[in-house]
């Protein structure tokens, strides 16, 4: 995790001016909203479960080109134990699309990209993407 305070802009630009963010604080809120998820899928309700987080649920999701980078760590759980207790994990964060099926869960990913041009950085970015639930 040092090496990702070393290389991620997020621990260098986050804070709130007196305190910056750190791989530490980046472990407490993990581990706070994590706690928070296993609650609420606890908690029945009629119809079907979407889970929608900004960072990626399973390293699955990582693109080929990033597997063996160090910086996936940072941005990607492993949190493929959790799928099946819901129908769709959505996720954000990477610039490259998925979409697959785990454990009865089925985990999307449709980024844009960042705007460099008049172009998506992303060419699998489907702009027309329904998810049916």
């Amino acid at each position: 995790m040092m090496y990702g305070e070393m290389y991620l802009n997020d621990f260098r630009r986050i804070g709130d001016g007196a305190i910056s963010f750190s791989t530490g604080k980046s472990i407490e809120l993990h581990e706070e909203s994590l706690a928070w998820l296993r609650l609420a899928l606890t908690h029945p309700f009629d119809g079907k479960t979407v889970v929608i987080t900004h960072h990626l649920p399973s390293m699955s999701s990582v693109a080929q080109r990033y597997k063996t980078d160090l910086l996936s760590a940072c941005f990607a759980s492993e949190l493929s134990h959790l799928f099946g207790e819901m129908s769709v994990w959505i996720h954000g964060h990477t610039h490259d699309s998925c979409d697959y099926e785990m454990n009865g869960t089925r985990v999307v990913c449709n980024p844009r990209g960042y705007v460099r041009s008049s172009h998506a950085e992303n060419p699998r970015f489907n702009p027309s993407l329904i998810i049916q639930v």
